[in-house]
């Protein structure tokens, strides 16, 4: 399934992939507006709640960024070159997008004493390091290598769903409550939309049982991060 980027739509399940990724970075964009329409506008807003748009604003804003460069080098581009530094810089941003929510999220959990540091931060900068520097192409090598980065990756986005999903069990406010919970559960939605990413897995094509999975991601992918970009902007949409 894997075929030149420049035909997307000379195979139906790639046309329904290049319209899914296109839809979520629509819907992103006209998050990231009303953030910046609420962030302006709203005078009424306090400094945590400015902050936490601007974080969103942020997040959401490089998410786009890295979806169209991934737009560019998947369906436009056929010099391997220009693909291959393409996806490395989409890749970076992805994280990036984290690592900016994540250092926000460390800085709420450092002011409510449960811990001191930036840990989740530092492990996430190491994850950017290694995409900024190593062939995107040796990541999608099954081997002890791509394990090790899999699981640094997992552990520092894991404090970006489980802290939200802390403090809306935590809470005895009901709002609170449910609206930390969808910003877990969209968190959840949309790593899994990134990690499942047909260009991720090709080194699992002829491994089960992920191999009998992988024309599915092509629709599944951009649908959980569409989910998780719609639950996030729930969580805050009352503002």
């Amino acid at each position: 399934m894997f075929q030149n980027p420049l035909i997307p739509l000379s195979n139906p399940l790639l046309l329904v992939n290049f319209i899914l990724w296109c839809s979520n970075t629509i819907l992103a964009f006209v998050v990231v507006s009303i953030c910046f329409y609420k962030d302006v506008k709203r005078e009424d807003l306090d400094d945590i709640e400015k902050r936490n748009l601007r974080t969103w604003s942020a997040f959401f804003l490089i998410l786009i960024t890295a979806n169209v460069l991934t737009l560019i080098w998947r369906f436009l581009m056929a010099d391997f070159l220009i693909i291959n530094i393409l996806e490395r810089i989409s890749n970076v941003l992805v994280i990036s997008a984290s690592f900016i929510k994540i250092i926000h999220v460390e800085k709420v959990i450092n002011k409510m004493k449960y811990y001191k540091g930036y840990y989740f931060t530092i492990i996430l900068a190491i994850v950017i390091f290694i995409l900024a520097f190593i062939d995107p192409n040796l990541l999608k090598v099954v081997s002890p290598f791509q394990t090790f980065f899999i699981a640094i990756s997992f552990a520092g986005y894991s404090i970006f769903p489980i802290i939200y999903f802390y403090v809306s069990i935590k809470s005895s406010d009901n709002e609170l409550r449910y609206n930390g919970l969808k910003v877990s559960a969209g968190a959840v939605f949309i790593g899994l939309g990134v990690v499942i990413r047909p260009q991720n897995l090709i080194g699992y094509v002829n491994i089960p049982p992920v191999c009998y999975f992988i024309d599915w991601f092509y629709i599944t992918a951009p649908i959980s991060i569409i989910i998780g970009i719609i639950l996030i902007y729930d969580s805050f949409r009352r503002i």
